[in-house]
């Protein structure tokens, strides 16, 4: 997640959510590690806020680990039904929908457990590199497009959210990682269909980096 992400998230947290639209669900989550430690911008930003006045969040992933409260996959019915009885007001779901294959799923779950009412903030990269976890099917919407993956909603807010950082200055800072894409570069007949996206990232790497940020409401 971007750091400016993390800060759009946080005042959208702040200047449209109200005590009514609590407890939350941070779906795709990952674990109290990521968010503390190896991005702590997100603990900072988005959750330290949230635990200093008592508002309830839920972290939900398919990872057993610490920092996990709900272990499971939303497109399961039982665990759907499982978050249903928590009586969840919004949803978070940043930088998730680009891993899996069918998101369009995912996201008629996601509406399913959101309430009439409810608010949804998602957000997705718009310009950032190949990235797999386990897959990265680059996809990479605009507002519009992003607004309709979630159908009978309303667009409270939204901004294509840009980064101070670029793709050529984490290659800088890392010439190990710089050296192993220089040689994934050279050879597209290695898994030539992420090489395709690969080459683009070499194209583009001077790009800042940026996501597409909205705040929806289920009607």
């Amino acid at each position: 997640m971007l750091k400016e992400e993390t800060i759009w998230i946080r005042n959208i947290l702040i200047n449209e959510f109200s005590i009514n639209d609590f407890p939350l669900l941070n779906l795709g989550s990952s674990t109290e590690k990521f968010r503390r430690t190896t991005q702590p911008y997100i603990h900072k930003n988005i959750f330290s806020p949230l635990i200093k006045t008592k508002k309830k969040v839920f972290h939900s992933d398919i990872k057993n680990e610490k920092g996990v409260d709900l272990v499971g996959d939303l497109n399961n019915k039982s665990f759907r039904d499982k978050v249903k009885l928590l009586s969840i007001k919004s949803i978070l779901c940043s930088n998730m929908l680009e891993h899996l294959s069918e998101p369009h799923i995912i996201c008629k779950s996601i509406l399913e457990v959101l309430p009439t009412g409810g608010k949804l903030i998602v957000t997705l990269p718009l310009q950032f590199p190949f990235h797999k976890d386990p897959i990265d099917t680059m996809l990479r919407p605009t507002i519009e497009e992003l607004h309709n993956m979630f159908p009978a909603t309303k667009c409270i807010d939204s901004e294509i959210v840009l980064s101070s950082n670029r793709y050529i200055d984490d290659l800088r800072a890392n010439k190990k990682y710089y050296f192993i894409m220089l040689m994934r570069w050279i050879t597209p007949f290695y898994k030539y269909s992420e090489w395709k996206f690969i080459i683009k990232d070499f194209f583009n790497r001077k790009e800042n980096y940026s996501a597409t940020c909205l705040l929806l409401q289920k009607q």
